[in-house]
């Protein structure tokens, strides 16, 4: 994941990428703002390695100001309701520049350091997104159509990608359901070549405890054996939807 926010940084501009799953399923509670957003969840989100931000903390502000104000932002809503269609929304789609800076959000994020952003969505379902934000900070050339056609085409050119950080999550198919942070930790060993009892020591648990995740992890991804599982990864990505 850190390789391909690098690669965004390098090949558009900007000082840092930020990635999140959008997820609109039953699943998890439900909050005031999924109703403002088509019933879409923040089901994850990965900051750049080394950014000094307190993920939890943020998004208690940000939707602590936008239950004020009745809105999250009109470059996220537009992409929102833009749903269905893999796409690469620049600041100008949704509001002008000049009110941008004196909307709520523009001058959070610039106490952030950002002075704009350019969003990119790709869509692997009808509940499935994969979000990639890139941002500049303020007084860097802004995002233009150059950077808009970028953007897009290193979101399909990369299918496996989004595909792999949403199976890692049970977004997909052939996961029946999305998998909880422990089942997400279970599973990240067993792709790789660790024993039970090796990854109920790492993790801090006893071998069958361990055994009971990997019985629910093998009929979430409908599969009896590790084998079958680790193939999901390396069998040829399905094409869910074509953006």
């Amino acid at each position: 994941m850190g390789l391909y926010q690098r690669y965004l940084v390098e090949l558009i501009g900007g000082f840092q990428v930020i990635w999140l799953a959008a997820y609109r399923g039953q699943f998890g509670r439900k909050f005031w703002h999924t109703k403002i957003m088509n019933d879409w969840k923040i089901f994850d989100m990965i900051y750049p390695v080394g950014t000094d931000i307190d993920q939890v903390e943020a998004a208690k502000k940000f939707y602590k100001k936008a239950h004020e104000t009745g809105t999250l932002g009109p470059q996220f809503m537009l992409s929102i309701n833009s749903a269905g269609k893999t796409r690469a929304l620049l600041l100008t789609d949704a509001i002008s520049r000049e009110e941008w800076r004196e909307h709520w959000m523009g001058k959070i994020m610039e106490k952030h350091g950002v002075g704009e952003r350019m969003v990119g969505a790709y869509t692997l379902s009808d509940t499935a997104e994969s979000y990639f934000m890139i941002d500049r900070a303020p007084g860097e050339a802004p995002f233009g159509e150059k950077d808009r056609a970028l953007l897009y085409d290193a979101l399909v050119d990369f299918p496996r990608v989004h595909y792999w950080l949403f199976l890692n999550r049970g977004l997909v198919e052939p996961a029946k359901k999305p998998l909880s942070p422990r089942e997400q930790s279970v599973l990240q060993y067993l792709l790789g070549p660790k024993s039970k009892a090796e990854i109920a020591e790492c993790l801090g648990l006893t071998t069958g405890t361990v055994q009971n995740y990997i019985i629910d992890i093998y009929k979430i991804f409908d599969v009896s054996s590790r084998y079958e599982l680790v193939q999901l990864w390396l069998d040829e990505v399905p094409r869910i939807t074509s953006p």
